[in-house]
């Protein structure tokens, strides 16, 4: 495969912003990858219009209109995407995209969230489990630019986030690229199992990795103790021909 012929498309999570894949995209363009991080909707450059004021439909015909762009600069494309971002990437993988030969899905949930429809939930999680969470929570204040967020706009992001899970439950056998999930043991926004709940659902893609994260909570980029393995952890993936198989051009 010719490197400098891949792109990597980035997919930020729920209040978050593009700059979290600051140091990612770096370590890639050295590689000799080509990146494009999209700001969501009511996110990062797209913060004029406020976050609640988009459905998730938007959401989803975003990233297919911003990956098709970028897929016209490149001969295949991988999609990375955490949290919300995560959930982005496998429902764009659904419209199987031209060019589209992997995705690497972080943190997202398939059924629920603990913020979304089962935050009683977190009651029933061990002791050591939840006190070690907690210590990570702090990850998650990378200092970026968030959308501005009142308590009233709460009720239609859970509505919409539950419009997006349901429609990844639709689409998601229609993935048929290879799939990396990662996911912390100790994330207190995204329940852990929510990882096992996908790789049983991803019932026709060709080949799925899991890895679990033990040095994180929720965040994964860019200020936990697990990003330098994370990014190894992608490179392995990016660089396995028995996963992403060349093109041959």
């Amino acid at each position: 495969m010719q490197k400098k012929k891949i792109g990597i498309f980035l997919i930020h999570g729920l209040m978050g912003s593009p700059r979290e894949y600051h140091h990612l995209e770096r370590s890639l363009i050295q590689r000799g990858y080509r990146t494009r991080a999209i700001s969501l909707p009511g996110h990062g450059d797209l913060r004029h219009r406020p976050l609640h004021e988009f459905s998730s439909e938007a959401m989803i015909q975003h990233c297919l209109r911003e990956y098709d762009a970028f897929a016209e600069q490149c001969n295949h494309v991988v999609i990375i995407g955490h949290s919300l971002g995560g959930i982005c990437t496998l429902l764009t993988a659904s419209h199987q995209p031209r060019k589209l030969r992997g995705i690497i899905s972080l943190a997202a949930p398939f059924e629920h969230a603990y913020n979304l429809n089962r935050t009683m939930e977190l009651l029933n999680v061990p002791p050591d489990i939840l006190l070690q969470g907690i210590r990570y929570v702090s990850d998650q204040y990378t200092g970026f630019e968030r959308p501005e967020f009142h308590p009233w706009m709460f009720h239609r992001l859970i509505e919409e986030g539950n419009q997006m899970l349901n429609a990844l439950s639709a689409q998601i056998r229609h993935i048929q690229v290879p799939v990396l999930l990662g996911h912390s043991i100790y994330d207190l926004t995204i329940p852990y199992n929510e990882m096992e709940k996908l790789e049983t659902n991803l019932k026709n893609a060709p080949k799925i990795v899991t890895h679990t994260f033990e040095r994180c909570g929720h965040q994964v980029f860019p200020s936990s103790h697990e990003s330098k393995n994370a990014e190894s952890l992608i490179f392995s993936f990016l660089e396995d021909e028995n996963l992403i198989r060349p093109i041959h051009l």
